[in-house]
């Protein structure tokens, strides 16, 4: 019940702080997650880009700070080994690959996707998809599927 209410952040440093015992591979697990490693990457970068978003920072040609690791060995489809060669982990892209997997785990029915490509479509002349980090078949991957 605690978890809540309490803010992404903390959540994010929770997890950070648990011992690496069967627990923390436990969630991890939960996530189709092989390492608690991309776990722990994946909370702290994600909590970043939710204060960047809450706090009106720039999103759509940042590069953050934090590079989001992307795993190739992941249960449910995510992205293929050669594309995430090709994928700059410290942009926008990245993360909403991350975004999308794990919405899909939590909530299978989710709009996220729907919701996504109709901010992309009123964006107009000014959003570069190439900014972003979206590479030209990003809809064919097997996370956007």
């Amino acid at each position: 019940m605690a978890l809540e209410v309490i803010s992404f952040g903390t959540l994010s440093r929770l997890y950070e702080l648990l011992l690496k015992d069967d627990n923390k591979k436990d969630v991890a697990k939960q996530f189709g997650l092989k390492k608690i490693d991309i776990m722990e990457n994946w909370l702290h970068a994600l909590s970043i880009l939710r204060n960047s978003c809450a706090h009106h920072s720039r999103i759509w040609n940042r590069r953050f700070t934090v590079r989001i690791l992307l795993p190739y060995n992941t249960v449910s489809p995510f992205i293929d080994r050669v594309t995430i060669s090709t994928v700059k982990q410290n942009k926008l892209f990245a993360y909403l690959c991350c975004v999308k997997y794990i919405l899909d785990i939590i909530s299978p029915d989710n709009d996220f996707q729907k919701k996504l490509l109709a901010l992309i479509d009123d964006g107009g002349n000014l959003l570069s998809l190439k900014e972003m980090g979206f590479p030209d078949n990003w809809k064919f991957l097997s996370v956007w599927k």
